[in-house]
């Protein structure tokens, strides 16, 4: 009893770690892609005689980018959340977020 005790706690500090490491692996993931687009553009613009051509294509490459970037960190936040809320607390069968959910729309 006291080992599936000792298991069981570890498991449940050990998922939202884990979870809080993969969201924060992806948004700096995001960040160093946003930063390597930045460098690309100023390198390609110092390099050539159309200069203005390829800064415009950078400016709309790093807007295209950021919106997706902000619109995937949002969604990567909310799934982290949803999956904390169904493994704490929410885990019995009357409580559990599925259930709520189907009570509530269905």
């Amino acid at each position: 009893m006291p080992v599936n005790l000792l298991l069981e706690g570890v498991n449940l500090i050990a998922k939202p770690i884990s979870l809080a490491l993969r969201l924060f692996g992806n948004m700096y993931a995001g960040e160093m892609i946003f930063i390597l687009i930045a460098l690309m553009g100023g390198a390609w613009a110092g390099l050539s005689l159309g200069s203005s051509t390829l800064y415009g294509s950078q400016i709309l490459l790093s807007l295209g980018w950021a919106i997706f970037h902000i619109l995937i960190v949002t969604l990567q936040a909310f799934i982290f959340m949803t999956l904390n809320c169904g493994l704490h607390g929410y885990g019995t069968p009357r409580t559990s977020l599925i259930n709520i959910i189907k009570k509530r729309f269905y």
